[in-house]
């Protein structure tokens, strides 16, 4: 089974080598931006799994612990931290930006692996003021953990946000910043499928760890080397582009000015609108799998292996949906490949959130391992679309805006959009929680339905609104280009 997997991820590996060889790869700043790409994806996935070994160290119920830790940590911190990158982008440049925003979570990755215990939490030993909550309200028990250990939990909101930063934000914004919209209709899905690599070999990465008796040993290492190698590109990206950003001349815009004029935009709120409703959407669904992931497995070890093989399975559907996405841009055009993300996330949260008889279906799936990989399948599937369907049309979409645009409303859209899109997650599961006095998943699922349907509801209006923002733009600016040449035109007569 071993040797199957190598030889697949082998000819994959190849086939996109040889593919990329012709053209892509003649340039400097091409090579430089793929092994970004490359290196930021398996950095992101190395460090959502370490994820889930964290949420492992919180016990059986851990998943239940995750949309607590979303409100009260991930958006306060989130949101300081994209302050923190705005106020360096405005008076800086995407380059001091990415190194403010990496070198102080990388610190804290090897000040975790150095200082705090890596152990999981025994519930017996918590103190009796958690216990004395709990004997009150049983869900006080998710907040009082969270913050007595604070390290894990900050460790966690580390790994969300480092993916979020390193990979949504920061590499995206510095593509965004290099190429036109002609280059990006042909080069942002072979970025993507070069995610899909960085994400095949993320899960060998993470299945090798997973064998080790010190996980936390390697990741530290491997995200160290991983996030220095990305300040050295990042600064070789800089570099080719030095002598065009000296040419282009900025328009000073304010903080407030430009988060006003973001919020304000039609065409970046329903980008955000997609952004936040994929993210609660997906979110959700992979509560679900990782409570049925923490209930059959009894091993930290195997918690982490599992999602090694998640991810194997994900790289590979990125792959091929991005070869497929490619196409599909050509012949169909950039609404019919953006609406296959919402269609398929639709479908997925409603096929595990109305599953029949649902109490007992969740003691059929904690002791079938076949089941549990259907629905793995299912959100592998749901991220594929999104990440060479979705993510490519979403970042074209950005081109046609003005660049104090594109930096406001991206940090916006993408930077706050998808934090709250997780914490919307968080939200709408804590409130079921309250409503249900619900301690499992199973208890909660039928109040998620009925607010996930109505967010369904939402994107579905929001990609509608975003096509005619999108196509719109592009009119405007081919209307544009074509006056700028019969003015030139003229004046050469």
């Amino acid at each position: 089974m071993h040797g199957n997997i190598v030889t697949i991820r082998g000819a994959f590996l190849i086939l996109i080598m040889q593919s990329l060889a012709t053209g892509f790869l003649s340039y400097p700043k091409n090579r430089y931006m793929a092994l970004l790409i490359l290196l930021t994806t398996i950095g992101f996935n190395v460090m959502r799994g370490m994820r889930e070994a964290i949420v492992f160290q919180f016990g059986q119920n851990g998943a239940m612990y995750t949309p607590f830790i979303r409100i009260l940590c991930v958006l306060p911190i989130s949101t300081l931290l994209f302050l923190f990158y705005l106020s360096v982008k405005k008076r800086h440049n995407s380059l001091v930006a990415y190194y403010a925003m990496t070198i102080p979570m990388l610190c804290y990755f090897i000040g975790y692996f150095l200082f705090a215990s890596q152990q999981v939490i025994d519930l017996a030993q918590l103190p009796e003021w958690i216990r004395a909550a709990k004997s009150l309200y049983a869900p006080l028990e998710f907040v009082c953990v969270i913050f007595y250990h604070w390290d894990k939990t900050l460790y966690y909101v580390c790994c969300e946000a480092w993916g979020s930063f390193t990979l949504v934000i920061l590499f995206w914004q510095i593509a965004n910043e290099n190429y036109s919209r002609q280059e990006a209709s042909s080069y942002y899905p072979v970025l993507s499928m070069l995610g899909g690599v960085g994400i095949i070999l993320a899960s060998a990465i993470i299945e090798k760890m997973g064998r080790s008796d010190n996980m936390m040993a390697l990741t530290t290492q491997c995200i160290t080397g991983i996030g220095l190698c990305n300040l050295w590109l990042v600064n070789r990206v800089w570099q080719c582009q030095q002598q065009k950003q000296q040419v282009q001349k900025k328009t000073p815009v304010s903080l407030i000015d430009g988060l006003k004029h973001a919020v304000s935009s039609p065409h970046i709120l329903y980008l955000a609108t997609c952004i936040i409703s994929f993210s609660i959407l997906c979110n959700v669904y992979e509560n679900a799998v990782r409570n049925i992931v923490l209930h059959h497995y009894s091993d930290e070890k195997a918690v982490f292996q599992f999602w090694g093989a998640f991810f194997l399975g994900k790289g590979l559907l990125v792959i091929t949906g991005n070869i497929i996405s490619r196409v599909l841009l050509r012949k169909l055009g950039w609404f019919y490949v953006a609406i296959a993300t919402p269609i398929i996330t639709i479908f997925s949260i409603h096929v595990v959130l109305l599953i029949p008889s649902i109490q007992q279906f969740s003691t059929l799936m904690a002791g079938s391992q076949s089941i549990l990989w259907i629905l793995a399948i299912l959100l592998q599937i749901t991220y594929a679309v999104k990440y060479s369907f979705f993510d490519p049309t979403k970042e074209m979409a950005y081109i046609p805006l003005k660049e104090s645009e594109r930096t406001y409303g991206k940090t916006v859209a993408d930077g706050l959009g998808s934090r709250v899109g997780n914490v919307g997650s968080g939200l709408i599961q804590t409130v079921a929680i309250v409503i249900t006095s619900g301690t499992e998943f199973t208890e909660i699922a039928p109040a998620l339905l009925i607010m996930c349907s109505l967010i369904s509801l939402s994107w579905a209006l929001a990609m509608r609104g975003l096509n005619l923002s999108y196509h719109s733009l592009i009119r405007q600016e081919e209307q544009s280009t074509t006056f700028d040449k019969s003015v030139n035109i003229g004046a050469k007569v």
